[in-house]
């Protein structure tokens, strides 16, 4: 891709991350994001047609990332450990930490998060179904049960500046998640 296509984009999504720092989606018109940019109107249509494809590209390149990396990652061993998965994804989460500010705040996308749950859903779910011998239906409880608290944890994280070493974090979410399976053994051994 040319260079000075990269940049302009480049321009674009930042300014529209800096203009959600300050107001919600709907607050935002694509004059102000390429004012904000120092990008002609113009241009702006000629590589995206809304501010919800600026946006949904900003939220593609790191949803690529972050499933990048729970694919390599995720397998049976998971279900005694995520400590691992989770220390990968914080550490993105920590790169990307201007951007999960957002996400994470009172003007952030909700929808990003769904899609982060549903592509780790069958993973998830077919794992547990396998290993601990659960039902569609339980398995599917304890994954919404796990990922929702996971998130909410990883939300407070983020928005107190990720100042606590992500190594302690993980190891908290490690103990809670693996804790919580367990629950799920004895279901398995009466089987």
């Amino acid at each position: 891709m040319d260079k000075r296509v990269v940049l302009t984009k480049e321009k674009l999504k930042a300014g529209l991350l800096l203009l959600l720092k300050e107001r919600p989606m709907d607050g935002i018109s694509i004059s102000l994001i390429c004012s904000t940019a120092g990008i002609n109107r113009n241009t702006f249509y000629s590589h995206y047609q809304s501010i919800g494809q600026l946006m949904r590209e900003i939220e593609d390149e790191f949803l690529t990332e972050l499933f990048e990396e729970i694919n390599k990652s995720f397998s049976i061993e998971v279900s005694r450990s995520v400590k691992d998965l989770l220390v990968k994804l914080l550490f993105l989460v920590r790169e990307n930490s201007e951007m999960c500010v957002l996400l994470f705040s009172k003007n952030g996308d909700k929808e990003f998060l769904n899609r982060i749950i549903e592509h780790i859903l069958p993973s998830a779910t077919g794992m547990w179904k396998d290993f601990f011998n659960l039902d569609q239906k339980t398995a599917a409880r304890v994954y919404a049960f796990i990922v929702g608290g996971a998130i909410s944890i990883i939300e407070q994280w983020v928005l107190k500046g990720c100042e606590e070493p992500i190594e302690e974090v993980a190891n908290f979410l490690d103990m809670v998640i693996i804790n919580g399976q367990s629950a799920f053994l004895p279901v398995a051994s009466n089987s």
